[in-house]
């Protein structure tokens, strides 16, 4: 990193302090906390703002309305607010539609939502692409509201002044010029409320390193940089560059880097692309604990960049690992959680495989046809055998249809209906069938790679096949 004489600790500090500025903005896929999140990047690197009008097509999705909300509470009749989005915007899920009502708990309930688990901790939770409405509180919260004065069903008044109208979705975009036109991308969502390690760290960190690149001399490869919302953000992205894609080399998904967890890698869907190779040189040459761990296709935007059409090999950086600590989509994911320190290791780390990434640029090692020579060399070689029950669809083969971006699965319903208990798996395999279904991957080789039940994946293989969005290549 450039000697600017600047301490580990002083550069903490100013980490944290941008992190603090972020924090109580009350952000979502659209609407004007991205905008003032964009806003305040573009105050310290010259962030090329976008901005793209509702209803526009993006592949198999459309960009939403944006959501605008003014208010939200629950009150006692008496006007007192007892849950108020105005003291935390996680109280409010977002997407959230209007209502204004007095209704019984009994009544109100099914739309509350609370983590047992963690009495004092309020969730996160939005309503992306529905027509719901709802509010998140602590269990010791709904706690209160089941004995307010000693009744056994007590009336609350339930307001939400929100509104979901035509509008635009924003991104952030800086292209930092190298000595070459090829590209490494560093990509990190901007959407979620009061979040501090997801994803305020992201943020915050993206930020500096555009800060250092800029004042540095040019690398041997081009920089970009992408601060979007998570999902219909790249998915945006992508539609509006599919044609011209840019040159990327390799790429950074960075999420999670403020915590005093080791690091973790996920690699991209290529194996033995050149960001695998040298993301693991140098971590392991690193002080820190990590691991990196495959590629599987769900998550955050990598697998939007790693969707068979696109297939840019772009792999994830992040310290604890989405859903992986206590935290995470919790109010406990607060300013207490991410430490200066923390930050800046994460920073330094990512400058580290920056520069050691441009300084292998302009040798054969990292030449396209080298990591396109691994494209469809996903599966271990550890590979094991289907049973006798399976052996006879073990060499069907499927392409997916709409193979750019992730399908909006949502229209077609499936996220829900498989009439299956473990629904949580079975998404699941729905996302590796469309992910490996490229033509190249048999329904073994599938079953190997995501380590899912058989039944799992030819019931989502048949579903996506009766939707359209598989079709297979050879008959069982």
């Amino acid at each position: 990193m450039p000697d600017n004489h600047e301490t580990t600790e002083a550069l903490g500090e100013r980490l944290f302090q941008f992190a603090q500025q972020l924090y109580p903005i009350h952000r979502a896929i659209t609407g004007a906390g991205v905008r003032q999140t964009l806003d305040e990047i573009a105050r310290r690197i010259p962030l090329q703002q976008h901005a793209v009008p509702t209803g526009t097509p993006a592949l198999d999705w459309v960009v939403p309305d944006e959501w605008v909300v003014r208010d939200g509470f629950i009150s006692d009749l008496n006007g007192n607010r007892i849950i108020d989005y105005r003291r935390s915007n996680l109280h409010l899920p977002n997407y959230s539609v209007a209502v204004d009502q007095t209704m019984p708990l009994s009544t109100l309930m099914p739309n509350l939502h609370t983590l047992p688990e963690h009495p004092n901790w309020v969730p996160f939770r939005a309503f992306h692409f529905q027509k719901k409405w709802g509010f998140c509180l602590s269990q010791n919260d709904l706690e209160k509201l089941k004995q307010w004065n000693g009744e056994n069903d007590p009336s609350f008044q339930v307001r939400i002044d929100a509104e979901q109208l035509p509008g635009e979705l924003n991104y952030g975009e800086l292209l930092i010029p190298g000595q070459s036109t090829d590209e490494f991308l560093i990509s990190t969502h901007v959407c979620h409320p009061s979040l501090a390690n997801d994803n305020l760290s992201g943020m915050v960190i993206a930020t500096e390193l555009a800060r250092r690149l800029i004042e540095s001399a040019p690398l041997a490869i081009s920089v970009r940089f992408l601060f979007i919302p998570c999902t219909i953000g790249s998915i945006t992205w992508l539609a509006r560059n599919k044609d011209k894609m840019p040159p990327i080399r390799c790429g950074l998904v960075l999420a999670n880097l403020g915590d005093t967890g080791g690091f973790n890698y996920k690699s991209s869907r290529l194996p033995g692309s050149l960001i695998n190779r040298v993301t693991e040189k140098v971590l392991g040459q690193s002080s820190h604990p990590w691991q990196t761990r495959p590629f599987n296709p769900w998550g955050y935007d990598e697998r939007q960049y790693s969707s068979p059409g696109f297939n840019l090999p772009v792999g994830r950086l992040t310290r604890s690992s989405d859903g992986e600590f206590p935290e995470y989509h919790t109010s406990a994911d607060d300013l207490s959680l991410i430490k200066p320190t923390a930050l800046a290791e994460s920073l330094e780390l990512l400058w580290r495989m920056i520069t050691a990434f441009a300084d292998q640029a302009s040798t054969s090692e990292t030449s396209t046809e080298n990591d396109e020579a691994t494209n469809h060399d996903i599966v271990s070689d550890s590979h094991q055998p289907l049973d006798d029950s399976w052996k006879e669809h073990a060499q069907r083969r499927w392409v997916n249809t709409k193979p750019f971006g992730e399908p909006r699965l949502g229209q077609y319903g499936l996220y829900q209906g498989y009439g299956m208990q473990d629904n949580k798996e079975l998404q699941k395999a729905v996302l590796w069938m469309l992910n490996l279904s490229d033509g190249n991957f048999s329904f073994s080789e599938i079953v190997d790679q995501s380590k899912l039940k058989p039944d799992w994946l030819m019931t989502a293989a048949e579903k996506l096949t009766q939707c359209g969005l598989l079709k297979e290549l050879i008959e069982p």
